[in-house]
């Protein structure tokens, strides 16, 4: 989780807290789904269009072992019963198999089918290109280092098979972001906020603290790329627990916009709390050299990733996919898409010639509507 947006929003005289939180759990989060989406678009480019970023994390996951659900669920951070229901869809594609486990008759285990094999395979393919392609941006040394941190998290953590060969990073991103969302969110639950789920972070995750402008539903499924009745059900929940309230938009009568309430921003200092207490628990898993390398190499990810340079003609290009999806979104409802926030967020550190790229692409855009 990263930003926690009580049962009241908050008001003018209510603070977000000045607990340094490391920045290594928000990057990690946003460069991972940012992997994801670009893994999403090449696959479904060579023939995969049926899938959806939600199916990732198990697939990737099913690929390194065999696993009972119940170990797969601990791995994703889930319930059995989440778990289960998350692998209805990729069963329905064909992609796994339940099969008896050899140790125990009674039990099930989910492995791969034939057509699963090959979507890994050319999803494999997709994460080495996308690996190498950032390994030429931050650099071959840098690269390395944040792969064998990667892989030793994971590894210490128990969150992948046997594997004879080190995994590239773009194949560990995923993976190590849930383990630690879900260490976060166990650290949480102990200060008292015993009822925290994975799915609040879509919604929690995206609550801007800084200007108290709240964020509507739109906005969150069009950042998840998940429908709204998802995000709906989870901000429902939210609500129920006193963590997140419904207000009028200041500017539009007709919207409602989901804030962070005083009990909300508890949880946020809480949370922040339970990011010191998991950079202890990294640095006495991993060690100061890999964990230093972790971060380091975040934060270079999270630089070219999520503020790069804007080109004009890089359709491959994870931030430009964001803006031309906000662009797109803002021409078909300028109301329920609209966020300031975000736009300050995609906007920050482009001079005029990007500017100037940016207006000849919305220019082309509009021509083509």
């Amino acid at each position: 989780m990263r930003r926690f947006a009580y049962n009241a929003p908050m008001t003018s005289t209510t603070t977000a807290p000045t607990l340094k939180a490391n920045l290594l759990y928000p990057q990690l989060m946003q460069v991972s789904r940012a992997m994801e989406a670009r893994l999403m678009h090449r696959m479904s480019i060579n023939g995969h269009a049926d899938l959806t970023m939600n199916l990732g994390p198990p697939l990737m996951l099913i690929a390194t072992g065999r696993f009972r659900l119940n170990t797969l669920a601990s791995k994703l951070g889930m319930s059995n019963q989440q778990c289960n229901q998350s692998l209805k869809p990729i069963e329905r594609l064909g992609l796994i198999e339940r099969q008896s486990d050899p140790s125990d008759a009674r039990a099930k285990i989910i492995v791969l089918s034939e057509k699963g094999t090959r979507l890994i395979t050319d999803a494999i393919d997709g994460i080495f290109n996308i690996n190498n392609e950032l390994e030429e941006t931050i650099g071959s040394e840098v690269m390395f280092r944040l792969t064998d941190a990667a892989n030793a998290l994971c590894q210490q953590a128990n969150l992948i098979g046997n594997v004879e060969h080190r995994i590239p990073f773009a194949g560990l991103a995923g993976i190590s972001s849930r383990y630690l969302e879900k260490r976060l969110m166990e650290l949480t639950k102990q200060q008292g906020h015993k009822h925290l789920q994975m799915s609040f972070s879509q919604v929690l995750g995206y609550m801007p603290v800084e200007q108290h402008i709240g964020i509507t539903i739109s906005e969150l499924a069009l950042q998840n790329k998940v429908s709204i009745q998802a995000i709906s059900r989870i901000a429902n929940e939210l609500e129920g627990l006193g963590y997140v309230a419904r207000v009028t938009d200041n500017h539009d009568k007709r919207v409602r916009r989901l804030q962070l309430t005083e009990r909300g921003l508890v949880l946020m200092q809480d949370a922040v709390r339970s990011t010191q207490k998991l950079d202890a628990e990294l640095l006495d898993m991993l060690g100061e050299k890999n964990k230093t390398a972790l971060e380091e190499g975040m934060s270079a990810l999270y630089r070219i990733m999520l503020k790069p340079e804007l080109s004009d003609h890089d359709e491959d290009n994870p931030q430009l996919a964001v803006l031309l999806d906000y662009i797109r979104g803002y021409a078909k409802n300028p109301t329920h898409i609209h966020n300031s926030h975000l736009e300050r967020q995609l906007m920050a550190n482009i001079n005029d010639a990007q500017l100037a790229a940016l207006q000849g692409i919305i220019t082309r855009l509009g021509e083509k509507a």
